[in-house]
């Protein structure tokens, strides 16, 4: 399915019923897409993939997921810009976001979700 700004796909619900928390993972490689669904299915999450920053702004106007895990390479704006946009929006305050990188030491852990 395409988005506003790029490809999109809901993820499967995961995990056993009442299906209540809801995540958005921005990440361009589909194969990202892929292996964080295997991560995440034990966790009772329904998650929505975007791949590109403008389409997980376009979907963060109308929604207020309880986490976001953003890739700090995007092809079209840093992830950490995603994340600090994110921040300025009072409805997505509590928001856990989750930013990860290519493995050089580009991970990160808001520090809201620090605290829960």
């Amino acid at each position: 399915m395409d988005g506003p700004a790029g490809p999109t796909r809901e993820g499967r619900p995961t995990g056993g019923a009442g299906h209540d928390a809801v995540g958005l993972l921005v990440a361009a490689p589909e194969r990202e897409h892929d292996l964080l669904d295997v991560l995440l299915s034990p966790m009772p999450f329904v998650v929505t993939y975007v791949a590109t920053a403008d389409a997980a702004l376009a979907h963060l106007k109308g929604a207020t997921p309880d986490a976001a895990l953003i890739a700090l390479d995007l092809p079209d704006l840093a992830g950490d810009e995603v994340a600090h946009r994110l921040r300025e929006v009072p409805r997505l305050a509590r928001t856990a976001v989750v930013l990860y990188g290519d493995g050089e030491g580009e991970v990160g852990l808001s520090a809201d979700a620090h605290a829960r």
